[in-house]
Formats: C-alpha cells, structure tokens, sequence
C-alpha cells in the first residue's frame, strides 16, 4: 500500500510512471531558462540551420560562367549605425567653427553627429555610392559641410586644393560597411555570389580577381603575410597557385569557401 502510494504521489509530482516495473521515473519540470533555451533552438531551426540545409552548397558555384545574384537596387542596402559615437564626439570635442576631417565618411553617420554638434566637416570617401549617399543626406547644412571622392591618405592634397591650412581634428572609422557587405555586385560579400572585385573604389582598375588568379606565389605571400599578418601565409598561396592552374575563380562566394578550405587545410600542415 505504501509502495503504491509512492508511486501515485510520483506520478502527481512528476507526471510519469513506468506502471508494471515498480519503478518511479522523476521527469523535471521545465524552468524558465529551459524554455528560454528551447525557444532560441527553434529559431535558430527556422531562420538559419534549415536554410542552409535546404540551399545548394556554396562550394559549389566553382564556375566562373556560373550566373550571379540577381542584382539589387543600393538603396535597398544600408548603412550601419555608428557604434561608438559618443565615444568620437568625446574625444574629439567638436564646437562652432572648428573643421573635423571625416576620411572615411561611409553613410555619414558620425560626419552628422560632428555637424549636430556645431563643427564643420570636411567629409572624404573613396566609395562614389557613399559621396553621393552623404551629399544628398546632408545637403541641408549646406557650406558647413564639404564632401570629396578621396582616399585618406590623399587628405593633404585635398586641404591644399580647398585652401585649408588648419583642422581640429580627424577621424578614420577603418573597415567595410555593411552596404557594402550586402551588395553582391561589390564582391565583399561572405553569402552572397557575385563578381570577385573588392574594389572600395569601382573606378580603380585592379581587381581581386586579378590577384588571386594572376598574382605569383611569392607576391601573394608578401601580400598574406604583410597586409593579411597570415602566419601560413606561404602554404596558402602555394596552394591557391596549384589550385587555379585547373580552375580559373572569378566569383566570390566561391572564391571565399575556396579560401578556407585552403586556409584550413594550410594550417593543418603547420
């Protein structure tokens, strides 16, 4: 009687029982950090693992002739938000009539912040689709700001040019923006197929294709290793080297899976 008492107390605590074998089997109870837990595989199920299960492998878009993503309007692709803005203004310490130089002005992000806070810009970009992006965003403040098609490091010739002998600042925010990441054409792209370019300028005429498929061994070393710090810089372009001679990888989606592959196969010689 005691025993089957158990077990029915075990069944209202623990809502299973095992009923023949004389055994109770605890269950627990779901708690918060379950559910939490449960939720967020579920999602990753729906928005990330399934796709990639279902889509064609990325490895296997090797042909060059293979058709690219259908191309997307830029303005469906957009700026990032500044992370550390307040950080900038900080150190910077923007105020009426001072001129901030922006080098890498991107979306305009932090070059609005500077003028919100009473400075004048000076705003260069070597991306025409950001010069434009920045012209026709902050056109409103008119002589207060000034934009230029630009590398940073022709920021000298620039100042010459307009007559500026004295600044209050400058800023470099280094990197690719994520308009650019998400636009295929572009080829900076991690998941999307397009042509292998990589150029923040579009006007220049090198390539990444030109590199990676015309480059020597010991240019894409010195390129791996002084620009990229690769430790396995000389395996990897070795391996590039034998790889393209039976296949020529214009597209870069499949160049980029091409590359780990490499990289990984690289490494596990060292």
């Amino acid at each position: 009687m005691k025993s089957r008492s158990s077990a029915i107390a075990g069944v209202l605590k623990f809502g299973i029982c095992n009923a023949g074998n004389g055994h109770t089997k605890k269950k627990r109870l779901p708690t918060s950090m379950w559910r939490r837990r449960s939720a967020c595989k579920r999602m990753l199920r729906q928005h990330f693992i399934n796709p990639l299960w279902i889509a064609p492998p990325a490895w296997f878009a090797l042909d060059p002739k293979a058709p690219e993503e259908s191309s997307e309007s830029t303005e469906d692709f957009i700026y990032h938000r500044p992370v550390l803005q307040r950080e900038v203004l900080e150190l910077l310490n923007p105020k009426a009539g001072v001129l901030i130089l922006d080098g890498t002005c991107g979306g305009g992000g932090h070059t609005e912040a500077l003028l919100e806070s009473g400075a004048d810009v000076l705003a260069l970009d070597q991306d025409p689709d950001a010069v434009q992006h920045v012209t026709e965003r902050l056109a409103h403040l008119g002589r207060r700001i000034i934009v230029r098609q630009a590398n940073f490091r022709y920021a000298d010739c620039v100042l010459d040019e307009l007559g500026i002998r004295t600044i209050g600042g400058v800023l470099l925010d280094l990197g690719v923006s994520s308009r650019q990441l998400e636009n295929a054409q572009r080829g900076f792209s991690l998941i999307r197929n397009g042509p292998l370019d990589m150029r923040m300028n579009p006007r220049t005429s090198l390539t990444a294709t030109t590199i990676v498929n015309d480059y020597g061994e010991q240019e894409l070393t010195r390129l791996f290793r002084e620009l990229g710090e690769e430790p396995a810089a000389r395996r990897i372009a070795s391996m590039i080297v034998k790889w393209r001679l039976s296949r020529q990888n214009r597209w870069s989606r499949a160049r980029k899976n091409s590359a780990r592959t490499l990289d990984h196969e690289a490494r596990s010689c060292a």
